[in-house]
C-alpha cells in the first residue's frame, strides 16, 4: 500500500488484516481513547471511519495480543540493538522503521509485554504505533500470514527479558466467567470416556482456552469458518487427535458459550453441527500445514524431478521440489506461496526468495494463478513435467 493512502485507508487495511486498530493523540505516543475495551474487542469500520474520516487523528496503533490475532512485536530502539539482530538471527519479519530503531512483526502465544534495556516485547497489554503515523515506515511490508514464534528463544535474557508464564487464569479472555453444567456423563483425558472442559488438567486446559480465543469471531457471518478453525486448532493436539468429535463437545460448547455476544441467539446444534461436520474433514491440523508437510516430503524424496535438474543451487533445487509436492497435495487446485515462507525455509532473503520464485515462474515451473492479496499470498500450479 502507498504512503500517499490516507490514514482512514491504512486503517482499513490493517483492520482487515484482523488488527485492533486505535486513533493515537498528535505528537504523543498516547492513546487518543480510553483502550482498555479494546484489548478484547475490535473497533467496527464505522469506528474507524469516524476516528480517521474526518482526519481529526493522523496517527494509529495496532493492540497487540490475541485481539489482533497473537500479534507480538519485537521493538529495538538502538542501532546497537539493532545490529545485534541483524548478526544474530536470520528471521525474515515484517519490519518498522522508528525514530529510533526497528520493530519487528509476528505471532506468537499471548504472553504480557516485556520491557528490558532498549528492547521491548509488546504482546497482551500493549500497542505498537503504526505507519503512516509520524517517522514510522515499513521497510519490508506485510505479506501473507504473519509466522508464529517463540520469542523467548531469541537470547534476550542479555537485555533483562526473561521468558514469563503464560497469562494467569485471573484475565478474562483466559478463563471461564461462570461455571457451565457438564454435557458429559464421564470424565476421562482419553480413552471410552468423554472430555470434559472443566475438568481439563491446567496446562491442557490453558491450550484449549488459546485455541477458542484465536478462533472467536468478532463479528456476525464467521462462526462456520473459525468453527472449522478451531478443529484444527483441537486437532493439532495429542490428546484429541484421535478422539471422535462426540468425546470433545463440551470442547465446542465452551467455544460456543463465549462466542454467543458475537453469533447472536443462534442455538448450540447449529454450532455442534459445523464442529462434527468439519471434525472429520481436518486433513492439515494447526501446525501441521501443507507447506510443512510438502517441505518433508521434499528434503525426504530420493529421486530427483527433471525440472531439478536445471537449477545448479541447492536451495533452487528444494524450491522447486517443494512446489511439486505442494501440488501434489493440493490435488487439482493450486497451492499458495509467500517469498516470507519460502525465505524461511531456503535460509535467503525474502527479496532473494522471491526471485527464485519469478524465475521458476518464468521457466514454467509453476504458473500464477492469483496474485497476492492484503489476507492471501499468491497461488500457484506447479506445471513443470
Amino acid at each position: 500500500m502507498a504512503d500517499r493512502k490516507t490514514v482512514l485507508e491504512w486503517a482499513f487495511y490493517y483492520h482487515r488484516l484482523g488488527w485492533c486498530v486505535i486513533p493515537i493523540r498528535a505528537g504523543t505516543k498516547k492513546a487518543a481513547v480510553k483502550w482498555e475495551k479494546y484489548q478484547k474487542t475490535r473497533p467496527d469500520e464505522n469506528q474507524l471511519r469516524k476516528w480517521f474520516g474526518s482526519c481529526k487523528y493522523k496517527s494509529l496503533a495496532v493492540v497487540c495480543g490475541a485481539v489482533s490475532g497473537g500479534l507480538a512485536v519485537l521493538d529495538l530502539d538502538s542501532e546497537q540493538r539493532c545490529q545485534w539482530w541483524y548478526e544474530k538471527h536470520a528471521e525474515v519479519l515484517p519490519t518498522v522503521k522508528t525514530k529510533k530503531g526497528l520493530h519487528f512483526f509476528f505471532r506468537a502465544e499471548p504472553f504480557r509485554k516485556r520491557q528490558g534495556n532498549e528492547v521491548d516485547l509488546l504482546c497482551e497489554g500493549a500497542y505498537a504505533i503504526l505507519p503512516p503515523s509520524p517517522n514510522k515506515e515499513w521497510l519490508t511490508p506485510l505479506n501473507g500470514e504473519l509466522p508464529l514464534l517463540n520469542p523467548f528463544e531469541w537470547g534476550l535474557e542479555q537485555f533483562g527479558i526473561n521468558k514469563p508464564h503464560l497469562l494467569p487464569e485471573n484475565r478474562t479472555e483466559f478463563t471461564e466467567e461462570r461455571e457451565e453444567p457438564d454435557d458429559t456423563e464421564e470424565i476421562e483425558a482419553i480413552g471410552g470416556f468423554f472430555i470434559s472442559y472443566n475438568q481439563l488438567e491446567e496446562e491442557l486446559k490453558k491450550r484449549v482456552n488459546f485455541a477458542i480465543i484465536y478462533t472467536l469471531p468478532d463479528k456476525k457471518g464467521y462462526r462456520n469458518f473459525l468453527i472449522f478453525q478451531f478443529c484444527r486448532w483441537l486437532k493439532g493436539m495429542p490428546e484429541f487427535a484421535k478422539l471422535s468429535a462426540k468425546k470433545v463437545k463440551s470442547l465446542c460448547r465452551e467455544w460456543h458459550r463465549r462466542a454467543l455476544p458475537k453469533i447472536g441467539t443462534k442455538s448450540f446444534d447449529e454450532t455442534w453441527a459445523d464442529f462434527a461436520y468439519g471434525w472429520k474433514r481436518v486433513k492439515y491440523p494447526k501446525g501441521e500445514g501443507m507447506l510443512k508437510l510438502a517441505t518433508q516430503k521434499a528434503m525426504e524424496a530420493t529421486i530427483h524431478l527433471d525440472a531439478e535438474k536445471e537449477y545448479d543451487s541447492e536451495e533452487t533445487q528444494l524450491l522447486v521440489r517443494i512446489c511439486y509436492e505442494l501440488q501434489r497435495l493440493q490435488g487439482r487446485e493450486p497451492f499458495w506461496l509467500s517469498c516470507y515462507s519460502a525465505a524461511w525455509i531456503l535460509g535467503l532473503s525474502h527479496t532473494e526468495a522471491n526471485k527464485r520464485i519469478q524465475m521458476l515462474v518464468a521457466d514454467e515451473v509453476i504458473r500464477v494463478i492469483e496474485k497476492n492479496t492484503a489476507k492471501r499470498a499468491t497461488r500457484f500450479r506447479y506445471i513443470a513435467n
